[in-house]
């Protein structure tokens, strides 16, 4: 289903507990530097990413940086990000996803993707679904038999995983795992704005029929060249701090239900997390310590988002970069 192209990509900017699950457990999946494809090596040759200052009317003042959730790991952290990164006591990450590494954890949160009343994929999604699904996976020699007692969200995933790995892009280098594991030796504090479980409750709270729709955004012709190329205009954007909203979204050619299923993610992914995150922020700089909040960037774009709420309830909200 084309429409679902670009909410894929912006799981890149929302939401890494789905990723996480497919790749940590894995071990089909090799990092290797040397495989990068040239697009994406020039992308790295310097950064500006988005970064805002709020300020309440006491003078309190903290940082939101927008993250993404897999890089190409050439990050040289510009002189802006630095200067309040050393201004900082501690960093808010969605959560500790570096936590999820650990084998027991990784293993203890897959769980959350399996079936528990004995039924499997193929019980869930169309015949067709499943063995192109299962075709494209053992194309990319990611495919096993394990896999079919996991829920549609999983098997979204390990698409995701492919078009990542594919555009050169590596989930274990993402921002928040690069500045959680910075953040600890420098010994900063590390807070979690939400939690590994709360993200894992968001996708298996998903109606069958929007996980559906995401999985279905990988299954026609080209879907997966598409996915790659819609992930690396997604970094492009963020290393240069373009707006990342969904705002300017053509959503005229979706169908009734479709459109009810994008609302539907909308409501998760962004709505009710911004206005969760926004409440946290107001806790930070109520708390006495300078803080920065790293949460994906699409959180800190358009309407809804986490610095428009913030500048309605009368903080002011300035673009440092």
């Amino acid at each position: 289903m084309k429409t679902a192209k670009k909410i894929c990509a912006a799981f890149l900017c929302f939401a890494m507990a789905a990723g996480a699950a497919a790749c940590t457990p894995s071990n089909e999946v090799t990092d290797d530097s040397s495989e990068e494809s040239e697009i994406s090596n020039s992308l790295s040759d310097g950064i500006t990413p988005a970064m805002w200052r709020v300020t309440s009317t006491s003078g309190a003042y903290m940082y939101c940086f927008g993250s993404i959730h897999a890089t190409d790991g050439n990050i040289t952290w510009p002189d802006y990000f630095e200067d309040a990164y050393d201004e900082c006591d501690s960093l808010a990450f969605e959560y500790d996803v570096t936590s999820s590494l650990d084998l027991e954890n990784a293993t203890e949160s897959i769980y959350y993707y399996m079936y528990t009343d004995g039924s499997s994929i193929s019980d869930h999604i169309s015949e067709e679904d499943y063995e192109v699904a299962v075709a494209v996976l053992e194309e990319y020699e990611m495919y096993s038999s394990y896999y079919d007692y996991f829920n549609i969200i999983f098997w979204y995933s390990l698409m995701e995983s492919i078009c990542i790995e594919e555009a050169g892009l590596d989930a274990m280098q993402g921002v928040d795992i690069l500045l959680i594991t910075r953040a600890k030796e420098d010994e900063k504090n590390v807070l979690e704005v939400e939690s590994e479980e709360e993200q894992l409750e968001i996708f298996n709270s998903m109606s069958e029929d929007l996980q559906t729709m995401l999985l279905e955004s990988y299954l026609y012709d080209g879907a997966i060249e598409e996915q790659i190329q819609a992930l690396l205009d997604t970094y492009e954007d963020w290393k240069i701090g373009a707006d990342m909203s969904d705002d300017d979204e053509d959503i005229s050619s979706l169908t009734d239900e479709e459109l009810v299923l994008y609302e539907e993610y909308i409501d998760l992914l962004l709505t009710q997390r911004n206005i969760k995150m926004a409440d946290t922020a107001e806790e930070y700089l109520d708390s006495g310590e300078t803080v920065m909040m790293v949460v994906g960037a699409g959180h800190y774009y358009g309407s809804g988002s986490v610095l428009e709420l913030l500048e309605e309830r009368g903080y002011t909200v300035e673009r440092v970069a």
